[in-house]
């Protein structure tokens, strides 16, 4: 955690102490007058410029700061106005957005001046403001072959967006995949069926034994956050495969007998947990022979 207010702007020899791919999550809080300074937005600029990952998220920000570098050259962002209500729709299909409904009621509720985005022709839309997502710009992802640099910027902040559904969770972990930062973390559940189950249930994987790779069918009643983990026989995890909101239906995943890191694991026990966000929890074991 590096604080504007004690220890002044990070310099690039800053940045370059931590090992690629370096990622920055910079954040605004309450600040609504000159949020992003000139000289701030050069420190970003530089940070890009050297294959950097950056989150920007806040209010105000192009209001106050579009003139500076980062806005104008790099995410070619502008101010449209701004935006009240709490809601806003992500753009279905998008890697960082891909269809959550963010509702900014969280944190200080202080989102009361979130910024519509004017963009240039490198910015791709990631929100749009309004629960069906026609109100305006709320968020864009830039990225710059060149240089090897990605960068999101959301116009509300991040910090504020209601998690009772692990929806902020999901925007960060959506950001943390996009960038590279995280790989493997969250595989895409197939929807078997749109039929409501009556109950939350995880299901024994096919085939077992298996090898390479197994498919596993859980079911959700209900739109929570669902996360599956697989742990070895000594208890240490080895692989998050879901981690993410779903709605009401029937899903399989499969994995592939990597870990997070997507190197293959060795023949053994494994076991496949899975929890939602209201609280259920259940185990299964499965087994891999090579």
């Amino acid at each position: 955690t590096w604080r504007i207010s004690e220890r002044g702007i990070p310099q690039l020899s800053d940045y370059l102490l931590f090992p690629q791919p370096r990622m920055v999550l910079w954040f605004t809080g309450e600040a609504s007058a000159n949020v992003l300074t000139d000289a701030e937005q050069q420190s970003l600029a530089e940070f890009l410029d050297n294959g950097g990952r950056l989150l920007l998220t806040g209010k105000d920000i192009a209001e106050t700061s579009s003139s500076g570098v980062l806005l104008t050259n790099y995410l070619e962002v502008g101010h449209d106005g701004n935006f009240v209500p709490p809601t806003a729709r992500g753009v279905s299909g998008d890697p960082v957005g891909d269809g959550l409904l963010v509702l900014t009621t969280g944190g200080q509720g202080n989102q009361n001046s979130k910024d519509k985005f004017t963009v240039g022709t490198a910015p791709i839309v990631s929100f749009n403001y309004g629960s069906t997502g026609t109100q305006g710009i709320a968020g864009v992802r830039v990225e710059n072959s060149q240089n090897n640099w990605k960068a999101v910027f959301m116009g509300f902040g991040l910090e504020t967006v209601n998690n009772d559904n692990g929806v902020r969770d999901q925007i960060l972990s959506n950001v943390l995949t996009y960038f590279g930062v995280i790989t493997g973390i969250d595989e895409p559940a197939e929807q078997l069926s749109n039929t409501i189950p009556e109950r939350f249930s995880l299901h024994q994987n096919y085939p077992n034994p298996f090898n390479p790779s197994t498919t596993i069918t859980f079911d959700v009643p209900s739109a929570e956050k669902i996360q599956i983990h697989i742990f070895n026989s000594l208890g240490q995890q080895v692989r998050t495969l879901i981690n993410r909101v779903y709605q009401p239906g029937s899903y399989a995943v499969t994995w592939d007998g990597r870990d997070d890191l997507g190197q293959q694991v060795t023949t053994g026990v494994y076991f496949y947990r899975m929890s939602s966000s209201n609280g259920f929890a259940t185990v299964r074991k499965m087994l891999l022979i090579k």
